[in-house]
């Protein structure tokens, strides 16, 4: 016959548990999905061995996708797919998500503690950027206002050239909030 492929879908609002599994390196949870299935169609019990390592912090999307491979021409896999076939439609993916639930002696709760590192809203970039904007002109109105308190000689011309020179300053600081923002940004995406 052929090979089935499963997606399974975690949920940043219901599988945080899940997904700081996900998010260790060294632990591989479509591997351990798929084991603790096999051994609960074939009725054989099975605990997951669960890293203490610490998962990868930062930006958690709404939803992550991985894959499940069975192969019916495994007698042990088959098992696993009539057990699937038997799953109510569009449960599929819960029932193998409470599979492996009950297979695990414990679940990371990490992401449940206030401060953890895991960011779940994206900023709305356009926003940011006009915020990053405005605190650059800010702080060279600020500077400028600051400099002409200083000054006593009114009556001295005004030097265009190191106004242009200032606007220029003042444009590359904005442009280099701006890149170190991007930077933070794809950080988080990765």
């Amino acid at each position: 016959m052929a090979k089935k492929q499963i997606p399974v879908r975690l949920h940043r609002q219901h599988d945080m548990d899940l997904i700081c599994l996900y998010r260790i390196k060294s632990f591989h949870l479509g591997r351990e999905l798929k084991r603790a299935l096999i051994a609960y169609a074939n009725e054989v019990p099975y605990v997951v061995e669960i890293s203490q390592q610490q998962p990868e912090k930062g930006y958690v999307p709404t939803s992550s996708l991985l894959h499940i491979v069975l192969d019916d021409e495994k007698p042990e896999e088959a098992e696993a797919i009539k057990i699937l076939n038997g799953v109510k439609n569009g449960y599929r993916c819960s029932f193998i998500k409470s599979v492996f639930r009950g297979s695990a002696p414990y679940l990371p709760l990490i992401a449940f503690a206030d401060g953890n590192g895991f960011v779940m809203k994206k900023q709305d970039t356009s926003e940011t950027i006009r915020q990053i904007r405005k605190n650059a002109i800010t702080k060279a109105v600020s500077k400028e206002e600051e400099t002409s308190n200083n000054t006593t000689d009114v009556d001295a011309p005004i030097n265009l050239k190191e106004q242009n020179v200032a606007e220029k300053k003042e444009q590359n600081t904005a442009d280099d909030d701006l890149n170190k923002l991007f930077m933070q940004m794809s950080a988080l995406n990765h």
